[in-house]
């Protein structure tokens, strides 16, 4: 669904619900591409008007399991959370920007429990001005019951 502003853009999909990324975007995906967008919204923006590092590094990290989309859950049921990120910040936008972050697997461990991510993030589409690039590990995480995950909590050392 376009809104009259033309957000999303034609093609784009809602990224499936998640209360932390619904409350900062919404985010939507390209179902055919390993990219995705969001509109800055003023709750992303911070004291001086531009959008808050830490909202672009949290769009950036739901892009890693867009752009690993045909490693992941969606295609392969496997479960993964990101395990590390690295961001360099290399520009900034304002309120009412178009976002774009796209990129590619760098590598998919033998095991397939881990999968490296390269991406960037542009300020106004695909030809825009480049806000950051951005690297990521994400680890294959099996789902756990709550007995077994209770278990494991009461064997993790106490420091």
């Amino acid at each position: 669904m376009e809104s009259s502003d033309g957000f999303p853009p034609s093609g784009f999909k809602r990224c499936l619900a998640d209360p932390y990324q619904d409350h900062l975007g919404p985010f939507y995906y390209h179902p055919e591409e390993r990219v995705m967008t969001v509109r800055v919204s003023s709750h992303m923006c911070n004291a001086i008007g531009v959008l808050h590092g830490g909202a672009l590094m949290s769009f950036c990290d739901a892009a890693l399991f867009v752009i690993a989309r045909e490693h992941t859950f969606e295609t392969t049921g496997r479960t993964y959370v990101t395990l590390s990120m690295n961001i360099d910040f290399m520009g900034r936008c304002r309120e009412g920007a178009l976002v774009l972050a796209g990129g590619e697997v760098v590598k998919v461990s033998s095991d397939k429990d881990l999968i490296l991510v390269q991406g960037w993030a542009k300020a106004g589409g695909a030809s825009g001005r480049v806000l950051c690039v951005f690297r990521g590990m994400l680890k294959f995480a099996p789902k756990v019951s709550p007995s077994e995950h209770n278990k494991a909590k009461g064997r993790r050392s106490k420091l």
